[in-house]
């Protein structure tokens, strides 16, 4: 069903590209909320992002309820809303069509509701034989250590609260006091070694100019490492930094030494040359903080769809805030360190669809010989636990 007629769809797409400053570069910040498997099949922009952003806005709006129980056009007015906040105008024509859509629903859903109080002609499952049991499709059940694993591994996961310098004073919000933060997931390489991608702690904006050295390292040092992150507002246990340790930029990852040992366990790495098993279906499991939010869980039906040199590509679902997260084999043994997602231009195949988009991570046994070489006192200390 169409939630908004074509002309509703031209509107809100001149109001985004005419008259919401930023928003049209911003785009992929409008699909937070989405799955990353519904994010790629929508078309993609970096082409023409005029042409691009109301090929997507059209598709979304053929588009009901998806996983998660979200209207992907929704999500976006309602993220497109909140971007708009220093342009009223805008922030008013989004809200206003992501009430409607909302409506829209609660109609159907009461239209759907008292259809079934009315006898319908339901085909009989009479006669039909029964398998008990039977294995659907993929066999997806797992022992129950697998979820013991999950918990276990969590616990050396963190939310990574980065605050943004810029010629080594705080950046504020314009018109306030409050420092620029920025979110990522970081996780414990050894009992007081965090691992982390290179771009989290440089703190800037896609297109902007990396940080200098000095706001780099101390916005290694200002980073509230914060443990038991699991639900809003919760405390946690938050622990400083004493510095950046070692990083490289281009494999993107980033070791911060923390000031105590953290009384955690370090997550096992796979030391191994990672292989994708030929014609076999491969998953891969994150534990991640996206967006900032509390801690949440990508796993299962993400499978690993390439390896090279250096990348692990797959798909699971994750959004900004997730960089750095660990990803792990069913064993909880780490594989990569999530870094970003990107345009796949149909090269890879989810669910029987070509894919716009693909998740990468480097191979965590790549980063592992970067340590060694180059940073071999401080692969020393780390204390790594290799599998």
């Amino acid at each position: 069903m169409a939630y908004l007629t074509q002309d509703q769809i031209h509107e809100i797409h001149s109001q985004a590209v005419n008259r919401t400053p930023g928003l049209l570069d911003a785009w992929k910040q409008m699909l937070i909320g989405l799955p990353i498997a519904y994010m790629s099949t929508l078309p993609n922009i970096d082409g023409n992002k005029n042409l691009g952003l109301l090929a997507q806005l059209s598709t979304m709006n053929e588009v009901d309820v998806i996983k998660g129980g979200v209207v992907p056009l929704e999500v976006w007015l309602n993220n497109a809303a909140y971007f708009s906040e220093l342009f009223p105008d805008s922030q008013k024509l989004y809200r206003d069509y992501a009430r409607v859509i909302l409506e829209k629903r609660a109609i159907t859903k009461r239209n759907a509701t008292s259809s079934f109080d009315q006898t319908v002609n339901a085909p009989s499952l009479k006669g039909m034989s029964e398998v008990k049991e039977r294995i659907i499709f993929i066999n997806e059940m797992v022992p129950y250590g697998f979820a013991q694993g999950a918990v276990r591994t969590g616990q050396s996961v963190a939310r990574l609260i980065v605050p943004r310098f810029d010629g080594k004073q705080p950046r504020k919000l314009p018109f306030t006091d409050e420092q620029i933060k920025y979110f990522g997931t970081g996780w414990l390489l050894g009992t007081r070694h965090i691992v982390t991608n290179h771009h989290v702690i440089n703190a800037r904006d896609a297109g902007e100019a990396d940080a200098i050295s000095e706001d780099f390292n101390l916005q290694g040092i200002k980073t509230t490492v914060q443990f038991d992150y699991n639900q809003r507002n919760a405390a946690g246990d938050p622990r400083s930094v004493k510095q950046v340790s070692g990083y490289n930029k281009e494999l993107d990852y980033a070791v911060l030494e923390l000031e105590a040992p953290s009384g955690r366990e370090p997550l096992p790495v796979f030391g191994g040359q990672f292989v994708l098993p030929a014609q076999s279906l491969f998953p891969v499991n994150l534990i991640q903080h996206p967006g900032g939010e509390p801690k949440k869980l990508g796993i299962r039906s993400n499978l690993v769809a390439a390896v090279n040199e250096v990348n692990l590509a797959y798909f699971t679902d994750t959004e900004p805030g997730s960089s750095g997260s660990p990803v792990c084999s069913d064993d909880w043994y780490v594989l990569a360190l999530h870094k970003a997602s990107s345009a796949s231009y149909g090269e890879f195949e989810y669910q029987g669809k070509q894919t716009a988009w693909v998740n990468h991570g480097t191979r965590i046994d790549v980063i592992l010989a970067d340590l060694k070489q180059n940073h071999s006192t401080l692969w020393n200390l780390i204390g790594a636990n290799v599998v």
